[in-house]
């Protein structure tokens, strides 16, 4: 192993502190953060004061986020392994690319309508499904991917501090 008689702090410090993909997967997993906890932070707010949705309406519908999004992070995993031959990239940013058009789609969708009023469970549900998907490749799979296995967790550490930070963003700008 190149790795042997190595420290633990010199493999640290070169597959994290100085690992250039380390850092933008950390940053990318602060924004992945802001729209995570932002969306679960303001979906029943807004459904409740804009669209007039009862509470128990509106929470049924950020459930769907959660419920249905899980799948998400299934769906990326096995799309960038079979499809992608374990090239991360195509499935996060067909992810995100996605996940802005779920938030415009839910923000512009008109109230009233059962119709209108079912999409909204929908476009919960993509929300959740394309924002689980990067969660769970940037922060974990990608960020082990471009470290040492010997710092692996440590580095999902690294870029989850990051995540975090994109959570404390989001709860003060909403």
């Amino acid at each position: 192993d190149e790795q042997d008689g190595v420290s633990y702090i010199q493999i640290f410090k070169k597959h994290i502190l100085c690992n250039p993909v380390i850092w933008m997967l950390a940053i990318s997993y602060t924004f992945v953060y802001i729209v995570r906890f932002g969306t679960e932070d303001w979906l029943v707010k807004y459904l409740v004061e804009v669209k007039n949705n009862t509470l128990p309406v509106a929470s049924a519908k950020l459930s769907t986020l959660a419920l249905v999004g899980s799948a998400g992070a299934i769906m990326a995993g096995v799309i960038s392994d079979k499809l992608c031959k374990g090239n991360r990239t195509p499935v996060n940013i067909v992810f995100l690319v996605m996940l802005v058009v779920s938030l415009f789609l839910f923000a512009t969708n008109p109230a009233g309508s059962p119709i209108f009023e079912a999409l909204d469970y929908v476009y919960a549900a993509m929300i959740g499904v394309f924002t689980a998907g990067p969660q769970m490749l940037i922060g974990g799979l990608c960020a082990v991917e471009s470290s040492s296995k010997r710092v692996a967790s440590a580095s999902i550490g690294f870029t989850g501090i990051f995540g975090y930070v994109g959570a404390a963003l989001s709860a003060s700008g909403t």
